[in-house]
């Protein structure tokens, strides 16, 4: 038996080979001589997480394509083989302002999340919860459903998954 732990396989080589092609850099190491740039890094943003075992949580990346198109990592797939083990591919954003309308949405869910969970850490409804507090927390439900539908329509409609990973290398985890 082998050990339990998160195991991390994430994007392909081509998808590795696309973003260093298409995507912008930021200065990496400088030449201690002539201060000119030696490396060059992917100018990253982090836009959110996915949690492993026992609670790790582990970033996902968002990247910039030269020409000015958001391309976001995200789980593929996550078999289970002495532990998760999370492939990752490539989300393109084919339209700037349903990129921009998706981070708005993210923003509000994280926003209405805190507040439900102000009212009632437990995620549910409460004997000690005044009538107010229950109206509240009903209403950040239904905000949160409509929310995520309209995330979910925008990922279907303005989004293109590239580089994933084959059923074989998955299955062969």
């Amino acid at each position: 038996m082998g050990s339990r732990m998160d195991q991390y396989v994430g994007v392909t080589s081509e998808a590795r080979k696309w973003l260093e092609d298409n995507c912008c850099k930021v200065p990496g190491l400088l030449c201690p001589h002539c201060g000119g740039t030696v490396t060059e890094n992917l100018k990253t943003t982090e836009y959110g997480a996915y949690t492993g075992m026992f609670e790790a949580e582990y970033s996902l990346s968002e990247y910039t394509t030269k020409d000015g198109h958001a391309v976001r990592e995200i789980i593929q797939a996550q078999p289970w083989s002495d532990g998760p083990v999370f492939f990752i591919c490539l989300e393109y954003w084919n339209d700037h302002g349903a990129h921009k309308e998706m981070i708005e949405l993210e923003k509000r869910v994280q926003t209405l999340s805190a507040e439900r969970e102000a009212i009632s850490p437990e995620y549910g409804y409460n004997k000690q919860l005044t009538e107010k507090e229950k109206e509240r927390y009903a209403e950040i439900n239904v905000e949160l459903i409509k929310s995520r539908c309209k995330m979910e329509e925008l990922v279907s409609t303005n989004t293109t998954r590239m580089f994933m990973w084959s059923d074989e290398d998955i299955n062969n985890a």
